[in-house]
């Protein structure tokens, strides 16, 4: 009696946007090999979510700032899964999570003025920082945490602050209330 294959869900998926090779990754030669075609499986796996994300933005689709971005984004997704296709799984993860970067700090610089309201998408930058850690290296994680932590300083001290955030710096007697949380998380 022979034995039945099974072909792992999604591997359709993995066929088309990854790498020769990458559902089976675990049947590798070497270490590296292995690494490489597990993150490139990643790479092909979060895509679609980051591709996906940028819909729920649509209530602000009168916002030009917000269509540049969210079409930006889209394609970029689009983009980083042909490089991922063709082996260059760095390529596409660096391009994914700077794409998540620019729709983030293109949402918050569209706006013009820094409000209160805004500090809580300062947060958004833990998202991108969790793909760096999925999806590179750890020697990457310091240069995109410290770049998270210099758009964030930036903007607050950078931007024009609404009247409400200069309100709420005066209550709290310092600007730490606006930036101390997204740099911790």
């Amino acid at each position: 009696m022979e034995q039945e294959r099974t072909k792992p869900q999604g591997s359709w998926w993995l066929r088309l946007t990854a790498p020769s090779g990458t559902a089976n990754y675990g049947q590798a030669n070497n270490r590296a090999e292995r690494e490489y075609l597990r993150r490139a499986g990643l790479t092909s796996v979060i895509a679609p979510f980051i591709f996906i994300a940028p819909l729920l933005l649509v209530q602000q689709a009168a916002d030009y700032g917000t269509i540049i971005a969210t079409a930006s984004l889209m394609f970029l997704v689009v983009l980083a899964l042909i490089f991922n296709r063709n082996g260059k799984q760095v390529t596409a993860a660096l391009l994914l999570v700077l794409a998540m970067d620019g729709a983030i700090e293109g949402a918050l610089l569209s706006a013009g003025t820094l409000a209160s309201g805004w500090l809580l998408t300062f947060d958004l930058f833990a998202i991108p920082l969790v793909a760096v850690a999925v999806l590179l290296s750890r020697r990457y994680l310091w240069f995109f945490a410290v770049l998270h932590i210099a758009f964030i300083l930036g903007d607050f001290y950078l931007m024009p602050h609404a009247k409400d955030l200069n309100d709420l710096v005066a209550l709290w007697h310092g600007s730490a209330i606006a930036f101390a949380r997204p740099i911790i998380v």
